[in-house]
C-alpha cells in the first residue's frame, strides 16, 4: 500500500480517494502520484507520468523527456533504489530503450539499452 511517499516537493500534500485509485496532488490541483491497486505512477512538474512502481514485484520503471516534453527513454533507476523518483537525467537513470523524435515530435526510431536499433517508424532496423 502507499504509506510511505517520498517526495522532493515541499508542499503540502491533499489525500483523495477516487473509486480504487489512491491520488495525491500538489496544492494547486496537479496531481503528484495515483495509485491504482497495483502500480504507484509518480508525475513530474509538467503532469507527466515519469515513474512507475509495480508494488507485486518492486520494479520501478522510469521515463525521461526532452525539453519539448518528448518521451525520449524509457528505463530503470541507475542505482539500486527502491525510492520512486523522477529521473533528471542520465546520471541517475540507466535507458532500456531510447526513442529518436522527428520534427512534430513522433517517434522515427527506437533503440535498445546499448544503443542498437529496435526499429524506426514502420520499417524494421535490419531492412
Amino acid at each position: 500500500m502507499l504509506k510511505h511517499f517520498r517526495s522532493t516537493r515541499q508542499q503540502h500534500l491533499d489525500h483523495l480517494r477516487v473509486g480504487l485509485a489512491l491520488l495525491l496532488r500538489d496544492s494547486p490541483g496537479v496531481d503528484v502520484m495515483t495509485f491504482d491497486g497495483t502500480n504507484q505512477y509518480l508525475y513530474d512538474a509538467e503532469s507527466r507520468v515519469c515513474a512507475v512502481l509495480n508494488t507485486n514485484t518492486g520494479q520501478i520503471t522510469q521515463y525521461l523527456y526532452d525539453a519539448e516534453g518528448h518521451r525520449v527513454a524509457k528505463g530503470h533507476p541507475a542505482t539500486n533504489s527502491s525510492t520512486l523518483y523522477c529521473p533528471t537525467g542520465r546520471a541517475d537513470f540507466t535507458p532500456d530503450e531510447t526513442y529518436i523524435v522527428g520534427q512534430n515530435g513522433e517517434q522515427v526510431s527506437e533503440l535498445d539499452g546499448n544503443g542498437a536499433c529496435l526499429h524506426r517508424r514502420a520499417v524494421d532496423c535490419h531492412l
